[in-house]
């Protein structure tokens, strides 16, 4: 581990003594790397895993301000977001009063689901564009970071539209505590949290995992992931009338498109990048690697993908379907080294039946490869427009590296 600032050390003491109130390691590594990357976070758990206790004890330990709102059907955005001076108001004058919600550095927005869908659309505004409107005023918000809770098999619910759930960045799954880990519940109740952060270190450390240097290949890892998802024979799955029907005579499908019934949007790749970067800040690392953008991925896709329900045959849960998913995906992008080397080979190649030969060998591979299919049409196409002029055009490389080009 080289810890590469002061506040890169402390932010590593607060993950410690994070997990000394709560019990799971992994949940406190991936809810403390969204926090501190300054992310939108959404808890899925039953009643009384610790949800509020985690995201009020990680507040005090970073030391920033930290409010709660509880969700319910009758919640309107008069609760969270602002209200008129009544006194004000009687004579006539509409001034607004913001809510103390909204300035927090750290906001916990409980039971989300339980919420009705007049009052999501406010606080989908405040996600999407980072600011609260209320009557005829605006209100600009302070950098923070935004948690969510919800439990999903809550029968009052209301069903939280894709859109929304888009807004969050990564949505961790807290599980029943371990039989060693019970014993060590009444002790992390009872532990007062120490701060370790001074006012004002929590947003320099924000500023600081921004600029942490993510290479052209670790892009690429999250872009070829989510391409991979988003790509079907047939054109965007939003388009579709009869997916996943059309799949049975395709000849992808036994392809990772097969399972995935809606394709995850721009952000996907975005949050990925994100989460990944406070990944690896909280590891003590002076930059990004593909092993954190690979294993925040399964967190940052569970909310946003829709899988057929054929798929839960083979999995006992969504989580561990999107990871079959992923292992999947990365499989076949290590057997893509000899189609990136053709592709290459194409673009440079002079001689028109040299090009033609190397043609014929990436059509073979790109039969039961679409993300090789559609770089060799985007190919053609670039070296037609340029009268294959090679040094115009943007020659593919391995998948892994695309953002370099």
């Amino acid at each position: 581990m080289k810890i590469k600032s002061m506040l890169q050390k402390k932010a590593v003491a607060a993950l410690d003594e994070v997990n000394h109130i709560y019990q799971g390691n992994q949940v406190v590594l991936y809810f403390l790397s969204a926090l501190v990357s300054q992310a939108n976070v959404l808890l899925f758990s039953a009643p009384g895993k610790g949800k509020s206790h985690l995201s009020e004890s990680a507040a005090e330990v970073l030391g920033v301000s930290y409010k709660r709102v509880q969700g319910s059907p009758g919640l309107m955005e008069s609760h969270f977001n602002a209200k008129f001076n009544v006194g004000k108001l009687m004579q006539g004058i509409e001034e607004v009063e913001w809510r103390d919600f909204l300035s927090a550095k750290i906001k916990l927005f409980d039971e989300l689901s339980r919420v009705p869908p007049q009052t999501l659309a406010a606080l989908h505004t405040i996600l999407a564009e980072k600011t609260a409107y209320f009557g005829n005023e605006s209100l600009k918000l302070e950098p923070s970071a935004f948690i969510a809770s919800m439990n999903p098999l809550d029968s009052g619910s209301f069903e939280l539209y894709a859109a929304l759930l888009d807004r969050f960045d990564i949505s961790i799954n807290i599980p029943t505590p371990r039989f060693k880990d019970k014993s060590l519940i009444y002790e992390g109740q009872t532990y007062k949290p120490k701060s370790v952060l001074a006012e004002g270190e929590l947003e320099q450390i924000w500023k600081e995992v921004a600029e942490m240097p993510v290479s052209a290949p670790v892009k690429g890892s999250a872009f070829v992931i989510t391409r991979e998802l988003q790509l079907c024979a047939y054109g965007d799955k939003e388009f579709l009338t009869n997916f996943p029907a059309v799949c049975k005579d395709c000849r992808f499908r036994n392809n990772v498109c097969s399972r995935v019934k809606n394709a995850p949007s721009e952000r996907t790749y975005l949050s990925a990048l994100r989460i990944a970067k406070g990944l690896a800040y909280l590891k003590g690392k002076s930059a990004v690697t593909t092993e954190e953008v690979i294993e925040v991925m399964p967190a940052v896709l569970t909310h946003r993908l829709q899988l057929v329900p054929e798929i839960y045959r083979q999995s006992p849960t969504k989580l561990h379907a999107i990871e079959l998913i992923l292992h999947d995906i990365l499989s076949k992008e290590s057997e893509r080294k000899a189609a990136y080397t053709l592709l290459i080979n194409y673009a440079e190649a002079k001689d028109p039946k040299r090009r033609t030969h190397l043609g014929e060998q990436i059509a073979n591979y790109a039969q039961n490869d679409l993300l090789v299919e559609e770089n060799f049409k985007d190919l053609q196409s670039s070296l037609e427009e340029h009268n294959s002029d090679v040094s115009t055009v943007k020659q593919p490389v391995k998948a892994a590296e695309m953002a370099a080009v």
